[in-house]
């Protein structure tokens, strides 16, 4: 029987309720992400559908994070996720300088909140490199000239 690593997992969090035929798409597209082996990743984070977050800002998200939230970073599906073409998700890192880990998420402050869109394709491979193998500036420099992360690699 498989490990439950559902409490260690970073969270994807659905702020945009439009669409349940964009979202359930977004979330097979996670699911089925494979590495540049052809082998899938696995279930990398946990989604969560929080309606009271619909009109928050990212610093609001971030700061309703329970003071026992497993990571550094959050992704968010939010209006501008459901409204672009490829439905890019907002990654948010909160403590991008590897500093001020013992700051919870609920006093976080804007200014230390970092973020880029990525593809739902490429959103395990974030999770499974970032903060682990790679920081959040590797991924910065491997964006695209619109800001969105598209690679399944990144640019050392």
């Amino acid at each position: 029987m498989p490990i439950d690593r559902s409490h260690v997992r970073p969270w994807l969090i659905r702020t945009d309720f439009s669409d349940e035929v964009k979202w359930t798409t977004i979330r097979q597209e996670i699911d089925r992400a494979r590495d540049e082996n052809g082998e899938t990743f696995g279930r990398c984070l946990n989604f969560i559908e929080n309606e009271k977050l619909s009109t928050t800002s990212i610093l609001g998200v971030v700061n309703s994070l329970p003071e026992s939230y497993p990571s550094r970073f959050v992704f968010v599906a939010d209006q501008v996720t459901f409204e672009h073409q490829e439905a890019v998700v907002l990654l948010a890192d909160f403590c991008p300088d590897y500093e001020r880990f013992d700051v919870p998420p609920s006093q976080r402050n804007s200014d230390e909140i970092h973020t880029f869109r990525v593809l739902p394709s490429c959103v395990n491979y974030i999770t499974c490199f970032l903060g682990v193998h790679l920081d959040f500036q590797d991924f910065m420099f491997s964006l695209d000239d619109d800001d969105v992360f598209r690679a399944k690699t990144v640019q050392e």
